[in-house]
């Protein structure tokens, strides 16, 4: 079952998962958009909210795997996984929200009873920074730091719109020997080589906080995202008027704007758009081994990384319990989606302690 398939991402996601020979069960929370959809695609439809636990339990009575796409995923997330528990399927989502990835994980024990497996962050994200940071990892043995940067960001689409505002007003976070926190200092800026260009990135809090700490064990993690205009935007905002944005009223207000963003980007900028991943483990010693990876554009590869997910679960091809796609399919997983290159990357040259990250001239896939 897809549920959240009459979305833009959702839309994309069946599209991909047809391609591999299945028919899911399309399903949402609105009927006509859903019955229109299905009927377009000769597949079976089911609409129900998530507000009533007996009827998600009877839509989902023969489903062994939920793909869940209905964000937001703080509020989603929690009522969809219980009925999984409860039914005995497995559960995935599309999920990059750290807090939303540290309660999933916290149900390890209750997924393991139950024999299922909780696999969120099937998208773009979390499976290429995941399956990277796994691999720059297994390179440096005793790695204590690990940033990951994600360039070739255009603009932001309507849904990371919404996300970024209920996250509005809230420190960026780190996470700092084994533990999440606010980054102290206002915001931290470094240089990444990203194939197309040497740019400047700006520390986020975003999914890999959760998900490379589980994957790895590194105990010291730093995300970051190519310093596009509106993403500076929004962090100077949030640095300088954070608790006037976590007012009702405010957020009322950006919720407004961030319906007139476009949805996403249309299929001929899907084409030639692509995405890149950088990572970089430093262990103790001061060594660092580096690693790039190119995708698709951001929406093309989460709809061909979460049809994989989907068929390996199904499968059942995954081991139980809450897992990352790294921990439940290893490094070179992201290798089998379509059009992803990894590179690795010679060190950096040496530099004096505490200076900013520097990278090699940029180079071209």
């Amino acid at each position: 079952m897809i549920y959240g398939a009459t979305g833009f991402t959702g839309r994309l996601v069946t599209d991909a998962i047809r391609r591999k020979g299945i028919c899911p069960v399309l399903a949402a929370r609105r009927t006509d958009p859903l019955a229109r959809l299905a009927a377009s695609l000769g597949l079976e439809a089911r609409v129900f909210t998530l507000d009533d636990p007996r009827r998600i339990d009877a839509a989902l009575a023969d489903i062994r795997v939920v793909l869940h796409a209905a964000g937001p995923f703080v509020r989603t997330s929690t009522p969809m996984l219980e009925a999984c528990l409860r039914q005995g399927a497995h559960y995935s989502d599309l999920t990059a929200e750290i807090d939303v990835l540290e309660a999933l994980r916290l149900r390890d024990s209750e997924a393991r009873r139950r024999g299922i497996t909780i696999l969120p962050g099937a998208g773009h994200a979390v499976v290429a920074s995941d399956c990277l940071a796994v691999h720059v990892a297994a390179r440096c043995p005793g790695a204590t730091t690990l940033r990951i940067a994600l360039g070739g960001l255009a603009r932001l689409s309507r849904g990371s719109t919404r996300a970024l505002v209920d996250h509005a007003g809230e420190p960026v976070r780190i996470r700092r020997n084994g533990r999440i926190a606010p980054l102290a200092g206002g915001p931290r800026v470094r240089r990444f080589d990203f194939g197309y260009a040497e740019r400047p990135a700006l520390a986020v809090g975003w999914a890999d906080l959760s998900t490379a700490f589980h994957s790895t064990g590194i105990p010291n993690i730093e995300t970051y995202f190519d310093a596009i205009l509106p993403l500076q935007l929004m962090l100077t905002l949030n640095e300088t008027m954070g608790p006037l944005l976590r007012t009702p009223l405010a957020r009322a207000l950006m919720r407004a704007q961030s319906e007139l963003v476009p949805e996403g980007p249309d299929e001929d900028e899907r084409m030639v758009r692509r995405s890149v991943v950088v990572a970089e483990a430093h262990d103790a010693a001061g060594r660092c081994v580096r690693g790039r990876l190119f995708t698709p554009e951001v929406y093309s590869s989460t709809a061909e990384a979460a049809a994989a997910v989907v068929e390996k679960l199904l499968a059942g091809n995954a081991p139980i319990g809450f897992q990352t796609p790294a921990s439940a399919f290893g490094s070179d997983f992201v290798l089998t989606l379509p059009g992803v290159v990894r590179q690795d990357l010679p060190a950096p040259r040496a530099r004096e302690p505490g200076a900013a990250a520097t990278a090699p001239p940029a180079s071209r896939a």
